[in-house]
């Protein structure tokens, strides 16, 4: 079966006991096409500095595509970015980077290296090309300064399943009024204030400052310039990361192994939390949950076993 992500490959062709010729693989000044085949912020985060990583180790020439090229351009002058769907020619190899499944909904592995659940997310860009896991952050472009020049913390609730909230009814809003009587003010920057469907919508708890249906480059200087940031397993979190912002993560949706570990990781282990790291999503179904149906908000609320005061109490350690 052909493999697509990276293999050193060492061919020896042998005529009766003589070897009389080998081939090893070398990418040497090679023209190397490594596309990021997911338009998430936070697999782009998570994949994008593996791609430099390559380009180093094999001293080759790397095109790269992604769906936020204009975060990295000016901090990776030796790729060539090029838009995703574009043409490339005169090509030696190309090494996509992503989650493929084939027809029967089983993980391919023609294109990923192993199963993405039992590793970090990073681990998937750093399996395709053939290097050893280490965790990077990627550089990311210049900034303009925050606007909000009082001393402040930015947070993020939203996200693109329920699985992925911190379903307490009442815990951001505990958060929120918490670090505000700390002498903070808070900022949330969610691209919306209200997102779900009906009968799930979430809202995000009244704060000092509002950043919703802003550019993303706002939202990233509003992060950059925070003491620290305050979020889920979501793309803005990652971003936090990145930016080198101190970076409070709760999720019970996932393992602590999956996102990075350089941050304050809020989790409770007990046999129904993580599953995004044993179960398969689905991204269709906006209640996915593995363990029983949801047929309500408040089913979502019994689940969750995080609370304000496991929250607050992590906070407490940074303040």
């Amino acid at each position: 079966r052909k493999k697509k992500y990276f293999i050193k490959w060492r061919i020896e062709i042998w005529q009766y006991d003589k070897k009389i010729k080998e081939y090893i693989t070398d990418y040497s000044n090679k023209r190397i096409y490594i596309p990021l085949d997911s338009k998430s912020l936070g697999d782009t985060v998570a994949w994008f500095p593996y791609v430099e990583e390559f380009r180093v180790k094999h001293n080759c020439e790397v095109i790269c595509s992604t769906f936020h090229n204009e975060w990295f351009k000016s901090q990776y002058p030796n790729i060539q970015f090029v838009s995703p769907g574009e043409s490339v020619s005169n090509l030696h190899a190309i090494h996509g980077i992503g989650w493929y499944y084939n027809s029967e909904g089983n993980l391919d592995l023609s294109k990923n290296v192993k199963d993405i659940k039992d590793q970090p997310l990073q681990k998937t860009a750093s399996d395709v090309l053939g290097l050893k896991y280490k965790e990077i952050r990627p550089k990311i472009k210049s900034l303009q300064p925050s606007p909000i020049k009082e001393k402040y913390v930015s947070i993020s609730i939203q996200s693109t399943c329920q699985a992925k909230y911190w379903n307490h009814p009442t815990g951001w809003k505990q958060v929120v009024k918490y670090l505000q009587n700390k002498g903070y003010k808070v900022a949330v920057v969610d691209q919306h204030r209200t997102f779900g469907i009906p009968g799930y919508m979430n809202t995000s708890p009244e704060c000092d400052y509002h950043f919703h249906n802003k550019s993303l480059d706002e939202v990233m200087s509003v992060i950059k310039g925070a003491e620290f940031h305050i979020g889920i397993g979501s793309g803005l979190s990652w971003l936090a990361w990145a930016l080198n912002t101190p970076t409070v993560l709760i999720s019970s949706f996932s393992k602590p192994y999956c996102e990075f570990q350089d941050c304050t990781r809020i989790y409770v282990d007990t046999p129904t939390t993580g599953y995004f790291n044993t179960h398969r999503l689905n991204p269709s179904d906006w209640n996915w949950y593995p363990f029983k149906k949801i047929k309500s908000i408040e089913d979502w609320y019994k689940v969750e076993v995080i609370t304000p005061d496991l929250v607050i109490e992590n906070l407490s350690r940074i303040l």
